[in-house]
């Protein structure tokens, strides 16, 4: 992991959710590097990849497959996916240390997702540094990040016997959807982009946004968390449902500080999205809301996908004038507070319930 990762973060979590997750985190990093490290073990090749060792290049594949992927990792994100693995595990009566490999998962599918995203947007940076694609290549990166993406089927199987029979078939049956249904969301917006259509109402966005980020975010590991903690289906449905909503929330406060961030570590280039002409729901709400020459003006620095800091400031005052952020920011508080009715009626103690809520108001308040 890198050496100046900052928890500063923490300073926007209450006090017993950034306790609880800064004595998760070591142990946290310390499974996600132990799984990777067994996974590019030039000895286990032949079984995890199919490729033999006395048939392969160990430095081309180190170069090309393992590096970019573990350049993100060590990257430090903030590891919150992991860490809703762990809660779920606690909540659920179980012991987070004696599942390594299944809080690591969430953590490894989300990567992958971002070299794939970072592919899909063109992104110059992730975490502050240069993307996998433009470390590699496209073609490479895209392959790389496919495969360790689809690594997780492997990292349940190979644990089937831990897990149970019944537990296995179900995160099987999860990881194949949430990739499908966030293979159609990714269509979608990419759609919308070689088509360059500004016309879809704020319900269709929010439809996308549901099947394309909202997965790998946090969906997929509250499910992972609540089936390996062997809860009922009645919960796992609650813990679904409360990852959808903090994942939308998530998004939308996610395009705001995209175009105006708060803080100063926010590891991407401002306003990349108006250079990258996507059309999230804040430029929807402002193409419905602006004047004909601000629609117009607007149109057009989408459409130029410009890099040049002026159009792009230009761009973020037609949004703000719009209110187009402001009320972005308010429907994200209302996803957060459906979020938090579906806490209260999860079958956990009181303070395993405070710390969830503690994490959704984190997601919709923080600065990066």
């Amino acid at each position: 992991m890198r050496n100046d990762f900052s928890t500063d973060f923490t300073r926007d979590m209450g006090t017993d959710l950034a306790d609880h997750y800064l004595r998760w985190l070591p142990f946290i990093r310390e499974s996600i590097l132990s799984l990777l490290a067994d996974y590019a073990n030039p000895n286990v090749r032949a079984r995890t990849w199919g490729i033999a060792e006395q048939g392969s290049d160990p430095a081309f594949l180190d170069d090309n497959l393992v590096a970019p992927f573990r350049s993100y990792l060590q990257r430090s994100g903030k590891m919150l996916r992991p860490y809703l693995v762990c809660w779920c595990l606690e909540a659920y009566g179980g012991d987070p240390s004696l599942r390594p490999c299944q809080v690591a998962l969430a953590e490894v599918i989300h990567s992958s997702s971002l070299i794939l995203d970072d592919i899909v947007d063109d992104s110059p940076f992730r975490r502050g540094d240069q993307t996998a694609h433009r470390m590699v290549g496209v073609l490479i990166a895209g392959a790389a990040g496919s495969g360790w993406l689809n690594t997780g089927f492997d990292i349940v199987w190979r644990d089937r016997d831990l897990l149970g029979e019944r537990v296995t078939a179900r995160l099987m049956e999860e990881l194949a959807w949430e990739h499908f249904v966030t293979g159609l969301g990714t269509t979608v917006d990419l759609t919308w982009a070689w088509k360059a259509t500004m016309d879809h109402p704020p319900e269709e966005y929010l439809q996308q946004v549901v099947h394309r980020s909202t997965s790998y975010t946090y969906r997929l590991p509250m499910k992972i968390g609540g089936l390996v903690a062997d809860a009922s289906e009645s919960e796992i449905a609650k813990l679904a449902a409360f990852g959808e909503q903090i994942g939308l929330a998530f998004q939308l406060i996610d395009d705001v500080l995209n175009v105006k961030p708060t803080d100063a570590h926010w590891g991407k280039e401002v306003a990349e999205d108006i250079g990258q002409g996507k059309i999230t729901l804040q430029i929807l709400m402002a193409l419905g809301r602006a004047s004909v020459p601000d629609r117009q003006r607007l149109i057009d620095i989408l459409r130029a996908r410009t890099a040049d800091p002026a159009e792009r400031a230009v761009a973020v005052a037609i949004l703000e004038d719009t209110g187009a952020l402001d009320d972005c920011r308010r429907l994200a508080h209302q996803l957060y507070e459906e979020a938090s009715r579906i806490i209260e009626d999860m079958a956990v103690d009181v303070q395993a319930q405070r710390r969830l809520q503690d994490f959704a108001a984190y997601i919709v308040k923080r600065g990066r």
